[in-house]
């Protein structure tokens, strides 16, 4: 059975979800402080939806190859598995550089243009190069991230996010 690229980032989402667990433990961060949430809650909420994802990709990648090894013959996958090496499609790979690069690129910028803003703008952007046509959408989307995530945690959580030159 080869595996694809969705078993190996199944695989490596666990791990990354592994990873916060055990970080967020030996921290010592508070899951909960009184009735609120503490320090450790994002990062143990954060953990746990990536690790369901990681096992989503994992268990759905598993079923994909058991249906493929089932319905092909042992010969016609000898010839097309041949030389098949690089699991991973050049689509998959702009998709990889497009999320990282946008991350990066929106942890920059909050530090000058402040959290929402930064975020607005990486969503919108990463939005349009993963495929949305034109740009009215991927600006909605954007903007509608960043007012989300300032009613989330600003306005319900009261946490205070970094605010920029805009003052959001």
């Amino acid at each position: 059975m080869k595996k694809s690229a969705d078993f190996v980032l199944g695989v490596c989402a666990m791990a990354l979800s592994a990873a916060i667990f055990v970080l967020g433990i030996n921290t010592g961060l508070q899951f909960f402080r009184g009735s609120t949430p503490g320090t450790a809650f994002m990062p143990f909420l954060t953990a746990g939806g990536i690790a369901l994802c990681g096992l989503t990709l994992i268990i759905g990648s598993l079923k994909r190859a058991k249906a493929a090894d089932t319905a092909e013959d042992a010969s016609s996958k000898n010839e097309n598995n041949a030389g098949a090496i690089w699991i991973f499609a050049r689509g998959d790979l702009w998709n990889f550089s497009v999320v990282i690069g946008v991350s990066i690129l929106i942890m920059y910028l909050a530090k000058f243009w402040g959290l929402l803003s930064s975020l607005a703008l990486g969503v919108a952007v990463m939005t349009r190069l993963l495929g949305t046509p034109g740009w009215r959408m991927p600006i909605f989307i954007g903007i509608f991230s960043g007012v989300a995530f300032f009613l989330i945690f600003d306005v319900f959580l009261r946490v205070p996010l970094p605010r920029g030159m805009f003052g959001f």
